[in-house]
């Protein structure tokens, strides 16, 4: 009988740590899809690659992601692109820290928008940092 509940002991003991480590690895994925992706200046292949935020092609690609954040917060208005990279993916994926405002409060956004072979474009991600 003593062997029974200590075997019976082990297994709840075993179940219980491993929903605990299930817990940890949702967490972790979870701040890992929050996080900004890392963007370099050299190539590296599946990566990000560091854009000039202010050159005419990230400008306007920043205008068109604010253009369709505008469908769920209207009246946004862009006021400058912080930081841009893309990612070749089956088109391309456009990342953008920049500033908006909507009325007379800018805040900070972190914008991932794809851009699929036919041009057309929707926004992945759109998070507002503050």
């Amino acid at each position: 009988m003593r062997f029974f509940l200590f075997f019976i002991a082990i297994i709840v003991s075993m179940g219980l740590i491993s929903c605990k480590e299930e817990q940890m690895q949702k967490k972790t994925a979870e701040q890992k899809s929050q996080e900004s992706p890392k963007i370099s200046k050299e190539i590296i292949p599946g990566g990000y690659l560091q854009q000039d935020p202010k050159s005419k092609d990230m400008q306007k690609m920043a205008h068109k992601a604010c253009e369709l954040l505008s469908q769920e917060n209207p009246g946004i208005e862009l006021v400058q692109v912080l930081q841009a990279g893309t990612q070749v993916v089956a088109g391309l994926n456009y990342y953008f820290r920049l500033e908006a405002k909507i009325k007379d409060k800018v805040s900070q956004w972190d914008i991932i928008m794809y851009e699929d072979m036919g041009r057309n474009c929707s926004l992945t991600t759109a998070k507002k940092i503050d």
